[in-house]
């Protein structure tokens, strides 16, 4: 309960069950503070919590100078609590255990990171072969429609960075391209040449529906006639 730590004996349950106990023993101290089993249960988290700051940087400034004198000590009342509290948490729970060897802890925020930069760069590789690809087609087309106005992509400024690189392979490459606009009357001639495909098919499907149909009446009649002449004969015969 004072670690706080569940296990299969010590259950949220039963840890819920224990703190509503202790709160009540709390509560009745003559004098004393008033409180839920949930706020009795963060103060004891955070007084463990002020415990170990504490005892963290003794250590660390013990280390830190070499052995050499500490730092001044709490008010009585404080350091007796406080001890009081050390003991009860253990100094494993501060310090860790040194015969248990730690994990090796693997984030794997590098490894998306190394992924992205491989992706940002092999990204900048083909927009860089796109902006050559084009510089060369506009060269050729200035050069036989308009040989006077010849634009000399040598003496570009250098670029700047990487993403001043990016922006002006994409712009070269939406200029390299003829846009063709769709207007309304090809719009409208796509459609009606459409409707019509549409409506050839459903023909198709009503001839089909039709014939399918008008065969299956034929049978149904054939049907009839031959269970009408064996009735018929049956009939004479007796």
């Amino acid at each position: 309960m004072y670690r706080g730590k569940l296990t299969s004996t010590y259950t949220n349950s039963i840890s819920i069950a224990l703190w509503k106990e202790v709160s009540c023993n709390l509560n009745a101290v003559p004098g004393g503070a008033n409180k839920d089993w949930k706020q009795w249960r963060k103060a004891w988290t955070d007084i463990k919590k002020n415990v170990k700051s504490r005892i963290s940087k003794e250590k660390q400034y013990s280390q830190g100078t070499g052995g050499g004198p500490p730092l001044p000590p709490p008010e009585e009342i404080e350091k007796t609590t406080e001890e009081k509290i050390y003991e009860i948490i253990t100094p494993v729970a501060i310090q860790g255990n040194q015969d248990v060897l730690e994990s090796e802890i693997i984030f794997e925020e590098s490894s998306e990171l190394a992924e992205t930069e491989q992706t940002f760069e092999s990204n900048e590789i083909d927009f860089m072969d796109i902006q050559e690809i084009d510089a060369t087609q506009d060269e050729l087309t200035e050069n036989i429609e308009n040989p006077i106005l010849y634009h000399d992509y040598t003496k570009l400024p250098p670029e700047i960075s990487r993403p001043d690189k990016i922006v002006r392979a994409k712009k070269e490459e939406i200029q390299g391209k003829v846009v063709k606009r769709y207007t309304k009357s090809a719009r409208l001639t796509d459609s009606l040449r459409n409707n019509k495909k549409f409506l050839d098919i459903s023909q198709k499907g009503i001839v089909s529906t039709n014939s399918f149909r008008e065969r299956k009446l034929k049978l149904l009649e054939k049907h009839y006639e031959t269970k009408s002449n064996y009735y018929q004969k049956k009939n004479r015969g007796f």
